[in-house]
């Protein structure tokens, strides 16, 4: 994020909302499956913010032109919405609808699905939270 910002739970609801509106403009309607921190902010409330959000998006090209409108209106980096995270994606993931507005739909993975990922994904050291991420959902899935 640009200047280190930092995208907490309220924030990502209202990015939310903002992306909604670009997608209704621009007539698409978009799905993001959301992995990562914000799953960790909005969900489990296990922290209070997160740098960005990853998620796998649909349509791709769609989505990201209209996160990248919204990033210019609100100041942020291109990337606050990005993809990055959709090589630890599996086609047997468990998702449920966390949010669905005019035209755009917020999934998040099962507890489950989110610690394997988290697993598999793990980045240790001070500037990354992943451990304390494996914690919480350790103790969520009663493991």
């Amino acid at each position: 994020m640009s200047g280190g910002a930092r995208l907490t739970t309220e924030r990502i609801r209202d990015l939310f909302r903002a992306l909604n509106t670009e997608l209704a403009h621009r007539n698409v309607r978009g799905e993001a499956y959301l992995a990562g921190g914000a799953v960790m902010c909005l969900v489990f409330q296990a922290r209070p913010a997160t740098k960005d959000i990853d998620a796998m998006l649909v349509p791709a090209t769609e989505m990201r032109a209209a996160a990248q409108a919204v990033a210019a209106r609100e100041g942020l980096a291109n990337d606050w919405l990005n993809d990055a995270v959709k090589g630890f994606f599996s086609e047997r993931g468990a998702f449920e609808v966390f949010e669905e507005l005019s035209n755009l739909r917020i999934y998040v993975p099962h507890p489950g699905y989110l610690l394997a990922m988290k697993c598999l994904a793990l980045r240790l050291g001070e500037e990354f939270q992943d451990l304390g991420d494996v914690t919480v959902l350790v103790r969520e899935l009663g493991l």
